[in-house]
This record gives C-alpha cells, structure tokens and sequence, in this order.
C-alpha cells in the first residue's frame, strides 16, 4: 500500500496537493495586499532571496546529517547521495499537518531494506527533537534579547522530562504489550503503533537527544538568520537575538496550529511580532511572505524535484 504512494498516479496526487497548497498560499498574499507586499519584496531584492534560499537550504543538510545518524543506528548505510535525495524529497510534504506528509519517505526506503516502523520512529525522533531545538532556541535567544519567556522554558522542560519517562516505560512494558495485543490478535494498525514506539524508544537515548535539539537549533537558527536579513533589508530596526526569538516562536505557533505546514499561522505570528517595529504598513507581511518562500517553499520545490529523481530511479538492495 505504502509503496503506491511513489507510482506515477501518486506523484501526480503528491504534485496536485502541493500545486493547491500553493494556490491557497498565493491567494491568501493577494487578500492580505499583494501590491504592498510585492513592493516590499523589491526592496529586500531578488540577489538577497537567493541567497537567503542558499543559505537556509543548510538546514536541510544539518536534519538529514542526524536522519542518517538515527537511520545507521538500525544498521542502515544508504549511499549519501541517493539518502540525501530520498530526504529532501520528504520535503515535497512538508505542507502537511504535523509534518506528516514527510513520511513519505517510509515508502521510498523499503527497497533499501528500511522497515517502515524503523523509518517512522525516526520521523518521530525528527519531530521530537525539532521541537526540542526550537524551543531551546527560543528560550536561548528571548533570554539574550532581555525578553525571558517562562512557558517557554516550562515547556521545554516539560516536554523533555515527559519524552523521557514515557521511553522508560516502553522500555519497560513495551514487550508485554506487544504479546497482550498478539495474543488477542489486535489489528495490524495497533501493532505496527508498537513497533514504532518500540523502535523509537530505541532510538531516544538520554545521551543523545541534547544532541539532536542542539542540531534542530542550529538548522532553525540559520532559517531565524535568513529571517533577521530580511527584516533589516526591509528598514526594521531588531536584533539578531529578538529576531531569532521572534522566529522561534511563530515556528512553535505554526506546529501547535496543526495547520498544513503552519500555512497562515506562522505568517500571522511573525507579522504580529513585528509590527512593533515596523516604520510602514504592509512591510511586516513581506518580510513574512520573504522568509517563507525562501524556508518553505524553496524546500518543496527541492522536494518535488528530489522525488521525481529518487522515484524513477531503480535501485540495488
């Protein structure tokens, strides 16, 4: 079932979601005042969204270095190239609630011996720790920016204790559980929600999740960069460490809204953030739309392009 997602009648689903997640982005610029924005643009400057494009594609080069790292953990060593395509074609999808649509990529390592609940556990690692990284930085940066937010560091805090208590007890139970639901013959869908958190749990060391957040950190850190180049282009006046915070943030209320990558929700965020320091209308709102083009869109661009390669591309097991 899986592996239908990668035929040609898949692709052409994959490209129509994204084609009309795209046309619902560029309508809801032109009501919030496409003239204005497109004005705005000019004045950050084509040279400057390239570059931004550039520089912010180094995330994706810092979470597929930790993908591999999870996927090696299992005993999985896929030639580089052809791995690193395979996760930027996960990117296709990322306009998806919750990231979703990026296990696509469970689909696309079958053929390279990866079980799909080894690759959905570290999907759930990836999540995890992006959200472990986030807050830390915007915990970090706020605290830098004179501007502590609390919940933040609760949240933290929190979510990191709550992770590792519930890895303890899979640890624990996770066996038994598993021979509960084989004995009274539970669906496969409940199984395979075993599997997964049994592999997850292998995978979520305490040693080395800080490492995985400060990774996430630093991919979303080099994005906040982008933003923080963009604003100042566009004539605002903020600091290096409030831009970050602002970033962080609007990242975190993008994911909390469960909206298809965040669309509208981080916009809003980081529009609402910035018309504080905003010295003309319309020019927050470009620096929004800027700064996920080049975060956002660029990458399902590059994902589009990755899957067509990796999916028509016969591979050796």
């Amino acid at each position: 079932m899986i592996q239908k997602l990668v035929a040609p009648s898949g692709l052409r689903a994959i490209a129509i979601f994204v084609a009309c997640g795209a046309g619902l982005y560029l309508a809801a610029t032109v009501w919030a005042g496409f003239d204005t924005a497109l004005a705005s643009l000019q004045r950050i400057g084509l040279p400057a969204m390239l570059g931004g494009a550039l520089l912010a594609s180094l995330s994706y080069v810092l979470r597929f270095l930790r993908w591999r790292s999870l996927l090696r953990r299992f005993g999985h060593a896929i030639p580089d190239l052809h791995h690193f395509a395979v996760y930027v074609a996960g990117l296709a999808l990322t306009p998806s609630p919750g990231k979703l649509g990026e296990t696509l990529r469970s689909a696309l390592l079958l053929p390279w011996g990866v079980t799909v609940e080894q690759s959905l556990a570290a999907f759930l690692v990836d999540r995890m720790s992006d959200v472990l990284g986030i807050t830390m930085l915007g915990v970090i940066a706020a605290r830098l920016a004179g501007q502590p937010l609390p919940i933040l560091e609760y949240l933290l805090v929190g979510a990191w204790l709550s992770a590792t208590l519930f890895r303890m007890l899979m640890l624990r139970l996770g066996e038994s559980v598993w021979n509960w639901l084989s004995a009274r013959g539970q669906r496969r869908p409940l199984q395979l929600l075993v599997r997964v958190v049994d592999a997850w749990a292998v995978l979520w060391r305490p040693s080395r999740v800080p490492v995985y957040a400060l990774i996430a950190a630093a991919a979303y850190g080099v994005q906040a960069l982008v933003f923080w180049g963009f604003a100042r282009l566009a004539g605002i006046d903020i600091s290096v460490a409030s831009a970050i915070s602002m970033f962080a943030n609007a990242t975190l209320f993008g994911a909390a809204s469960m909206l298809p990558g965040g669309l509208g929700a981080m916009e809003a965020a980081l529009v609402f953030q910035l018309d504080g320091a905003t010295p003309g209308a319309g020019v927050s709102v470009s620096v929004a739309i800027a700064t996920r083009i080049v975060t956002l869109w660029c990458g399902v661009l590059a994902g589009l392009i990755a899957l067509l390669r990796v999916s028509g591309k016969p591979v050796r097991v």
